[in-house]
């Protein structure tokens, strides 16, 4: 006997000193790592680490302090002394008892509403407004050309000048609200800022020999050029996940200010066979026409109101710059313009 009480005793300390016991008030009873009693509810941690709470009329407190408090030697060795037991699985192999499950999910619902931890809300819920800030690039180059005729020494002088912009780049800011389902209406401000430049050349005729002109060409860059465009939009978007695709369209109001030249100064002397060079006149011009746009974008959220946005818009309007009485310029407003940055997503 001395033997067995020795034996048993090495098996008491090489237990596990981190198992308890839960025992309900329905007389069941389950092994758990943990268990920590508050003055509602009972925090258990099952031997697989997860963290369970219920409240305490389902525990049978007095029955679980009982099973944890240190039992006499006398009721180990009845314990020991009955048929083996299996051992338990592996820790990491354990889970919550089915019924231990069942209580700790019926007493969940009847737990108020401050004292349930709910997930962070998905970040694919659908958005109602949201704001976008773009940067922006045409995709083409402006080029028009303006030829200025008037009457010189009883003929007819010219002076030629073509206009060449690079590649507009600029920004947008847009505003969109979601009305019904997949139906929105948007607003859109766009606004390119560039310099051009244009080639001139000049036809002039000669004071005393007809039909002699004396030639006169350059080129003058840094003229100004400005255009703003406000875009009203239907649009229909579709959701799959965390992207939206949208397509949209609708009028555009376009305000253009541009630089152009509206004479080529010189000086001449006798026996007046050419002409130097003095300098060109320049004035900006500005002209506010009506168009329309049509356009796609995507866009990826990446944060709970944060996404990244992509979008291709085509917009067109014509536009006439009035230089002098009876003199006009004919431009093309808008053009194929690419644009990506942030959207902000708002429920």
């Amino acid at each position: 006997m001395a033997r067995f009480v020795f034996f048993v005793g090495t098996l008491l300390a090489a237990a596990p000193a981190w198992s308890d016991w839960v025992v309900f008030v329905d007389g069941q009873r389950t092994e758990v790592r943990a268990v920590e009693l508050t003055e509602r509810a009972v925090n258990i941690t099952t031997m697989a680490g997860k963290r369970w709470s219920v409240l305490r009329d389902a525990v049978d407190v007095e029955a679980t302090r009982a099973a944890n408090a240190t039992p006499p030697l006398l009721e180990v060795i009845t314990v020991i002394e009955t048929p083996p037991v299996a051992p338990p699985p592996a820790p990491a192999e354990l889970s919550a008892p089915p019924q231990l499950q069942t209580i700790v999910e019926r007493e969940l619902t009847l737990l108020p509403e401050a004292d349930v931890v709910r997930p962070p809300a998905p970040s694919t819920r659908p958005y109602r407004f949201s704001i976008a800030l773009n940067g922006v690039r045409g995709h083409d180059t402006l080029q028009f050309t303006d030829t200025n005729q008037f009457e010189l020494f009883k003929e007819q002088a010219h002076i030629e000048s073509v206009y060449s912009d690079p590649r507009p780049q600029g920004f947008e800011l847009g505003v969109q609200y979601r009305f019904a389902g997949p139906f929105a209406v948007g607003a859109t401000v766009q606004r390119f800022e560039n310099d051009r430049s244009a080639s001139y050349n000049a036809s002039l005729p000669h004071p005393f020999v007809f039909e002699r002109f004396r030639e006169l060409s350059g080129t003058k860059s840094g003229l100004f050029h400005e255009e703003m465009a406000v875009h009203l939009d239907a649009v229909v978007t579709k959701t799959w996940g965390p992207v939206t695709l949208e397509g949209f369209g609708g009028p555009s109001w376009f305000q253009t200010k541009t630089e152009v030249l509206v004479d080529v100064l010189y000086d001449e002397t006798f026996p007046y066979n050419e002409v130097v060079f003095q300098g060109v006149e320049g004035r900006v011009l500005e002209t506010q026409p009506l168009g329309y746009n049509v356009g796609v974008s995507a866009t990826f959220r990446v944060a709970s109101i944060v996404g990244v946005d992509f979008g291709v818009r085509y917009s067109e309007a014509r536009a006439k710059l009035a230089v002098d009485q009876g003199r006009e310029i004919e431009i093309d407003a808008g053009g194929l313009a690419f644009g990506a940055g942030l959207r902000f997503l708002f429920p």
